[in-house]
């Protein structure tokens, strides 16, 4: 105790009445960042590819109920498309959710696009579809696009040897904390 009481004074031998606690350095090269933060890139990537994939799909919209481009009109290809994009409108505010269900919302509504876009193609290839360059060129932009995005959104698979804290070191390197 220091003078008058006060437990936090500091006393003679440099001594603050508290214990001094010890933490391991992380791996060179990476950097810990605090839990808040941690996700912080990645869901904002995710919803970057979302906004991307949703105006993608507007614009297909735009053009197959001749809103856009004259002469490439198609309603039921249009229709499918809005539906497709009200389920990534979907998906996007859901992202917003905590977690688990931010990512699994994104992924699941991704994963509604690329089924909707496939469909499409194959209407495409049977010929009931329309087969214009344009048409194949948004498809396989969207299907680029909505396949980067669902690699992006679903977590990369850790080992069972492995802690999220130190997924790129060898598990016998880590620090041996008492």
């Amino acid at each position: 105790m220091g003078k008058r009481g006060n437990a936090d004074a500091v006393h003679a031998n440099g001594n603050a009445g508290m214990k001094t606690a010890v933490s391991a350095a992380p791996p060179p090269g990476q950097v810990l960042p605090a839990p808040l933060v941690q996700g912080f890139g990645t869901i904002w990537r995710v919803r970057a590819f979302l906004v991307l994939q949703i105006v993608i799909f507007l614009s297909m919209v735009s053009i197959h109920f001749g809103l856009l481009i004259a002469g490439y009109r198609q309603r039921s290809a249009g229709t499918t498309e809005l539906v497709i994009a009200a389920v990534l409108v979907a998906g996007l505010l859901l992202t917003w959710t905590p977690p688990p269900w931010n990512r699994r919302s994104a992924t699941a509504a991704q994963s509604f696009g690329i089924v909707g876009v496939l469909v499409g193609v194959l209407t495409i290839a049977v010929g009931i579809g329309p087969r214009t360059v344009l048409d194949l060129t948004l498809n396989a932009a969207l299907l680029l696009t909505l396949i980067v995005g669902l690699a992006i959104t679903l977590p990369k698979p850790m080992s069972l040897f492995m802690t999220p804290w130190y997924d790129d070191v060898w598990p016998l390197d880590k620090p041996v904390n008492g």
